[in-house]
This record gives structure tokens, sequence and C-alpha cells, in this order.
């Protein structure tokens, strides 16, 4: 893993901010009732925590493109976090990025289905966005390792095509519930490790709250899931940044890989979460 981004307590994970998503009830609550408190509230706490980025979708509502706009005016207004813009729609990018600018831009997502990338590039390459791509080529998600590992090959050939250099490209590794399929994290993580030996300027990243859905005491999956896929070669992930065992985790899991000398980045994030308590 590369030490190329750190935030102020010395992770050296790009962590992405996963609470303003329509698909979370309390967030979504927020979007229906258009609660600026809560969307501001949220943006400052996952900032002072550490992301790197804030990711927004109002993919649940029915007037997405305005919705999308409102929260992401908010976000970027209150703190100096960059904007995981997070749609499948182009035309509700187009209409957020047509009347906010956004200094540091992150594309969620394309894939491989040529209408969805043909439509997002000309907005990658307009704003000079970084993209998660998603190594997705049908309608089918990757069963595996080596079906995730060729998509990824696909989409960074296709991007790069584009002009679109490895460093703006980061690959979701497409974490999936293993309550559905006991073998997908195992599976995502073998991806993690050989499209880092591959592609070693491209990042990786994923949803990491997928992989417990449906489990009781999902932390203990996700932080476990979490160490794991940093040690395999993860330097970006989509997460509760909040969570102190889970703050605690990221830092155990970096350390013990190598990756935090003198136990820095442990101890900061030691002293860090004491001050939540």
């Amino acid at each position: 893993m590369r030490n190329n981004q750190r935030d102020s307590e010395g992770f050296y994970l790009i962590i992405i901010g996963e609470k303003l998503n329509s698909s979370i009830s309390s967030a979504l609550k927020a979007f229906e009732e258009c609660d600026a408190a809560f969307i501001k509230r949220e943006a400052v706490r996952q900032t002072e925590y550490g992301a790197s980025y804030l990711d927004i979708n109002a993919g649940m509502l029915p007037n997405e493109a305005e919705k999308l706009l409102w929260a992401v005016k908010l976000a970027a207004g209150s703190t100096d976090a960059g904007i995981s813009l997070d749609t499948a729609s182009q035309d509700a990018a187009a209409y957020v990025l047509k009347r906010v600018h956004i200094k540091r831009l992150l594309i969620n997502s394309v894939t491989l289905e040529k209408k969805r990338l043909d439509s997002m590039l000309p907005l990658i390459k307009e704003h000079n966005a970084a993209v998660i791509a998603l190594p997705i080529s049908g309608k089918s998600l990757p069963k595996n390792a080596d079906e995730r590992i060729r998509g990824a090959r696909e989409i960074i050939g296709a991007l790069n095509g584009e002009g679109i250099e490895n460093d703006r490209i980061f690959i979701d590794a497409l974490f999936m519930a293993v309550s559905a399929d006991h073998t997908s994290a195992f599976e995502a993580i073998k991806a993690i490790r050989r499209i880092r030996q591959g592609f070693p300027d491209v990042h990786i990243t994923g949803g990491l709250s997928n992989v417990s859905f449906g489990l009781p005491k999902r932390v203990y999956i996700n932080n476990v899931m979490l160490a794991a896929c940093a040690a395999a070669g993860l330097d970006s992930a989509i997460m509760d940044v909040v969570n102190k065992d889970t703050r605690m985790s990221l830092a155990a899991a970096l350390l013990i890989t190598g990756q935090d000398e003198y136990a820095a980045g442990y101890l900061a994030a030691y002293r860090e979460i004491k001050t939540w308590e």
C-alpha cells in the first residue's frame, strides 16, 4: 500500500464517509424533511474524524437531482472535505455540477456498461474528477476474484484510453453480504491483493458495511474485513469513520502490516478516541 495520502491522525487510508447516503434511514429522513442541520452536522463530524471525502447519495428520493444538489451545497459549505457524488444518473450528476463548484470531486460511479460509462466520461473530464469504477461488465455481479480482476483490467484500460490517469481511479472491490455468500469477502480480499500487484498506482476501495448486511453485531465483521483488506492492499474505504472501534481496528491493521512507523498512527488514534469518551 502506498502512503501517498494521510489524514491528520496519520492513517494511510483514503476514507470516504458513508453517513449522507439516503439508503441509511437517518439520512433518508433528513433528506425527506429537508433537515439542513443534520446534513451539516454529519458533514462536519465525519470530516473531523478523518473523512477525506463525503459520499452523498439521494437515490432513494423521487427528486434525486434537487435533493443531491441541496445536500452537496450544505456539505461543501460546512467542510473542506471532498465530495463523492454518488449517483447512477448522468442527468443528476450534471444538474449538480452545473450549479455548484466542487474543489475535490469523486464521481461514484461508472461501470463497463457502455451507456453509463460514455455518459459519465464528459463530466469526469470536464471537472478533472476522480472516479469510482465498478468492475462490472454485464448485468450480473462478479462471483469470484478472477471475475473482479478481469473487470478491473477492462475498466482501467477503458479509463486510461480516455486520458484518466491511474491515480484518479478508485476500483471498487465489490464487497457483498457474507450472509448471502460466505465466500464473497474472501474473494474480494484475493482480488484486492492481485489488483494491487498489477496496478500499484490505482486506488482500491469498497463499501465496508455491505459485507455484514443482515447479520447481528455488524461492527465485528466490518472491522475484521477492514483489517484483512488493508493488509491485502486496500487504500480507501467507504465506511463509518466515527465508530471508535473501527478506527482502532484500522490503526492496528496498519501497524501490524508495517505501515505505521513507531506506532505513531496507532497512538494518535488512541489519543483521539479517548477524547470521545
